[in-house]
């Protein structure tokens, strides 16, 4: 008898077993914090204190990462917690710590944030399915995000009274879709079996990281524009090709890698070094392209880098430890970046700008869901499931806040033209505030509506008729409570190996 193996999943949630892991999880994680906290002040003495600047960056990152371990048991996405604790940190008038935080150590936080976004990105892109998908995954990943820039540049420029390539730069940033929301989404349809046949959650799984590169692109290239201060035609040509050198750069130095180290090397050491080089090679491209002046080459660089090192450790054991080590490193700096974004926002600034901005942005939305269907046109999805796919195709939060603050930390460390402040504060609010508006619909929309727009395939998680289902429940309930912390931020390449590996050992 076929039976779908994740079926106790949702009850061992709520049993005791899984809440003890879960306390002794985050009594472990603060232990670790106050261990943290001691080792620096025996370092660091009295510039560890209330007043600091290291105190005040420790506090917000502890206070984010409280706020999203409470909201996320509301079943909402934890970065929505630690963006309030942000935008409290900074509104409290008995909190002052917020002025110890530099603009410079502020700005390098969340550039460290964007740098492992786009290795995420990189890692996320799996060959075998793009392979597969083709024409869905390029449809589903250029003309929702593309319709969504266009259509969301129009609207702010007419409602917000932006200047136009200001309007084109806040279109890109609304428009890329959120892998931290999307994909812990996708990984609970795959574990109850919804969608499956259709090959849905593969298909957003797949795309998502191509939307977020068209994204970014397009953000990059607009505020390179913005900040030039050369002839525009000049500016248009050389900084168009900014990506595509950074795309030459990062391919060249991946494939390098492909040979370093030795396949010899024990497997610790192998992941040690290529984990190490992942990340201190995305911050190289990041920070020294902004250093010569071709910031557009960085981000490219991070993403093709990241892909091309992958295409051959794909095919080894160690490379699913590489995407766990970067998962870890986003699990770190998650708290920093959506705590800093949160501060950046004040009650004063927000009712001052906020104006039409909720019409814009979900006007904006709106046109996405609308070109989601009509970029589907032509696949074997019926109608509900393309409903399903457009509707959980809209969730904001990740790069919004990685880039969402440049232009203002620009403004800040910079000469520049009266208008370029305010326009910079408006183009935060909006990017804070597509967080805040799409954020819980996106992980709503894929809780609610999975059940009833999309299929159940109970025969992909069978167990044999020789296993007795109360061990298989065992198994699996092992597995993905122990687990549950590290896949919920997981990288889409490392979720699919997760599954596959779950689905072979049940097989055996």
């Amino acid at each position: 008898m076929n039976t779908n193996i994740f079926s106790g999943f949702e009850e061992g949630r709520c049993s005791f077993a899984f809440l003890k892991h879960r306390l002794l999880l985050v009594g472990t994680q603060l232990i670790c914090l106050l261990f943290l906290a001691g080792a620096m002040y025996g370092v660091l003495g009295g510039a560890s204190l209330p007043g600091t600047e290291i105190f005040a960056l420790l506090l917000l990152a502890a206070s984010a990462w409280l706020g999203g371990v409470l909201v996320s048991c509301l079943k909402l996405p934890p970065l929505l917690g630690m963006l309030a604790v942000g935008i409290f940190f900074r509104n409290a008038s008995f909190i002052s710590y917020h002025a110890d935080i530099s603009i410079m150590w502020a700005s390098t936080l969340r550039d460290i944030s964007l740098v492992i976004i786009l290795l995420k990105a990189g890692l996320g892109l799996d060959p075998p399915k793009l392979m597969e998908l083709k024409l869905d995954v390029i449809k589903l990943s250029f003309i929702p995000c593309l319709f969504e820039a266009a259509s969301s540049a129009v609207l702010v420029h007419y409602l917000l009274a932006l200047p136009w390539i200001w309007s084109f730069m806040l279109g890109f940033i609304v428009s890329a879709v959120s892998a931290a929301v999307l994909v812990p989404g996708m990984l609970t349809l795959k574990e109850k079996g919804l969608g499956l046949e259709s090959g849905i959650p593969t298909l957003l799984m797949a795309a998502v990281s191509i939307d977020n590169i068209v994204a970014l692109t397009g953000f990059i290239v607009t505020f390179s524009i913005i900040t030039s201060s050369e002839n525009l035609t000049w500016t248009l040509i050389t900084k168009s090709l900014e990506p595509f050198i950074g795309l030459l750069m990062g391919t060249i130095i991946g494939i390098f890698l492909w040979y370093l180290p030795s396949e010899n090397t024990p497997e610790p050491v192998l992941v040690f070094y290529r984990s190490s080089a992942l990340c201190l090679g995305g911050l190289c491209f990041n920070f020294v392209s902004k250093r010569v002046g071709m910031a557009g080459a960085g981000a490219l660089a991070c993403v093709s880098f990241a892909f091309i090192s992958s295409l051959k450790w794909r095919t080894q054991e160690h490379y699913k430890h590489v995407t766990y080590v970067i998962g870890i490193m986003w699990n770190l700096i998650e708290p920093f970046l959506f705590g800093l974004i949160g501060a950046e926002i004040t009650m004063n600034s927000l009712g001052t700008h906020i104006g039409y901005a909720p019409l814009a942005l979900c006007l904006g939305v709106l046109i996405r869901v609308l070109s989601t269907i009509f970029a589907l046109i032509g696949s074997k999805l019926n109608l509900k499931e393309k409903t399903f796919v457009s509707t959980s195709w809209i969730a904001k939060a990740t790069v919004q806040a990685a880039v969402g603050s440049q232009a203002l930390d620009y403004a800040r460390s910079h000469r520049t033209e009266p208008n370029f402040k305010e326009y910079s504060q408006q183009v935060l609010m909006m990017s804070v505030l597509s967080i805040i508006l799409t954020a819980p619909l996106g992980a709503a929309f894929i809780d609610w509506l999975a059940p009833h727009l999309l299929n159940e395939d109970c025969s992909t998680f069978s167990t044999s008729p020789e296993s007795s289902g109360e061990e298989e429940r065992e198994r699996i309930s092992e597995v993905t409570v122990t687990d549950y912390g590290a896949r919920r931020s997981a990288s889409v390449g490392e979720i699919e190996g997760f599954i596959r590996g779950l689905k072979s050992g049940v097989n055996v």
